[in-house]
């Protein structure tokens, strides 16, 4: 039986509340350290925390002086960031206590797609062209030499949020405006007002779901994006483990060791993208945390019985790391998005999703009245569907037949 510790969790929400139910059910205290004490019933475990603290998450130094004065500091054995944004805010706030944390300059530089790039090119990294840009006046030699098509892009964004294909100057200036007037995004961060440009790379695009354990890789598999359409870049799907190219698995997932490795990192979970270009796989970018989009908290667990969550706490215990597969299935999850912009007048099919093969969780968080669009982003996905296969392609079948009976009817 696993002693009893006290976790302090940096704002959980979204793939961060699976800090919340690994910890929980271990019996562990949690305390969650939140930019607004509405926020744990927001996010749904407003049941499970025992101790709430009060800081603006964005800085450091708040945190750091919320947590001097509490009677909880002694307390605590770990500090975990539970959000992407605040990855290495968190790293800052726990080397500052003497806790087991991440490497302030590896999570800073994950959360920094420029600084990424960077180290990526520097140690041989399959990267693409790139540049980092702060205004309009973008000089013709930098656009000839990533050149068109480009993909504009924020250098510390999330969840595809004005991550734009362009193919041309005007299309460049119209998305470089955009970026540039981007003033907060999630839990009220401010986006950098540079921006990153790149080279665009054809080809599949997978993530690669990692966990590493001094440098060493503990357990990897490979996740299959289903792509809206162009020229926005939001997901519509996973597949874990992926259904295509099969041969190049093992391609995908030494890019992504590398790229992990290069940044600084050497223990932990990581949420890695890359394109598998006609030069092979190409990094995209990596996140210093277990991925989103249900994958680490339903896709795995599904598939393969791993919790990225469970591994992830002991090394920031300093306890033994095991993550072994303890299932051979597969796993996939279909959203449920709008085929051209309107206010839905009325849903049909949601009631019936748990009855569809393979279907295993299901969710419709849209309503009568509400406004949609095609996915720019994450926010423009209205629902989802998960589902539990014995192969790949079952499960995305699945997945995809099952989210197509849900039918949005729009106004005209």
């Amino acid at each position: 039986m696993l002693l009893k510790k006290t976790i302090a969790l940096v704002e959980p929400c979204y793939y961060g509340l699976g800090y919340i139910d690994a910890a929980y059910s271990r019996g562990y205290d949690i305390i969650s350290i939140v930019s607004s004490m509405e926020n744990p019933a927001i996010y749904g475990y407003e049941d499970k925390y025992k101790n709430l603290i009060i800081a603006d998450i964005r800085d450091p130094k708040s945190i750091i002086n919320a947590l001097k004065p509490s009677n909880l500091l002694d307390k605590i054995d770990a500090i975990i960031p539970a959000t992407d944004y605040a990855t290495h805010i968190t790293s800052e706030v726990a080397e500052y206590f003497g806790f087991t944390a991440q490497p302030y300059m590896a999570a800073l530089r994950a959360r920094r797609k420029d600084l990424a790039r960077e180290v990526y090119e520097e140690n041989g990294v399959p990267n693409p062209k790139f540049a980092t840009v702060n205004n309009l006046e973008c000089s013709r030699e930098i656009i000839e030499r990533v050149g068109y098509p480009m993909v504009l892009k924020p250098t510390d964004g999330a969840c595809s949020q004005n991550v734009i294909l362009v193919k041309n100057d005007d299309e460049f200036e119209k998305a470089a405006k955009l970026l540039l007037g981007f003033e907060e995004t999630y839990l009220g961060f401010k986006p950098r007002k540079e921006f990153l440009i790149e080279e665009f790379i054809p080809g599949e695009e997978f993530s690669i779901e990692i966990f590493i354990y001094n440098g060493k890789i503990e357990f990897a598999a490979v996740t299959e994006k289903i792509s809206g359409q162009l020229p926005y870049f939001a997901e519509v799907g996973h597949v874990v483990p992926a259904s295509t190219h099969k041969d190049k698995i093992s391609d995908i997932i030494e890019v992504a060791h590398k790229a992990i490795l290069s940044l600084g990192f050497i223990n932990g979970p990581f949420h890695a993208e890359a394109r598998l270009s006609p030069r092979g796989p190409i990094i995209m970018e990596v996140n210093g945390r277990p991925g989103g989009d249900n994958i680490a908290t339903e896709l795995l667990v599904n598939a393969f019985g791993v919790n990225f969550f469970d591994a992830s706490i002991n090394t920031y215990l300093k306890m033994p790391v095991q993550i072994k597969p303890a299932k051979n299935l597969a796993s996939s999850i279909a959203y449920l998005a709008a085929s051209r912009e309107g206010n839905v007048k009325s849903i049909d099919g949601a009631d019936k999703l748990m009855e569809q093969k393979n279907v295993v969780k299901s969710r419709i968080n849209v309503k009568a009245g509400d406004s949609v669009r095609p996915p720019q982003d994450s926010d423009d996905r209205y629902g989802y569907v998960i589902t539990v296969a014995s192969t790949s392609e079952e499960a995305k079948n699945s997945a995809l037949n099952a989210i197509g009976t849900v039918n949005l009817h729009l106004d005209a």
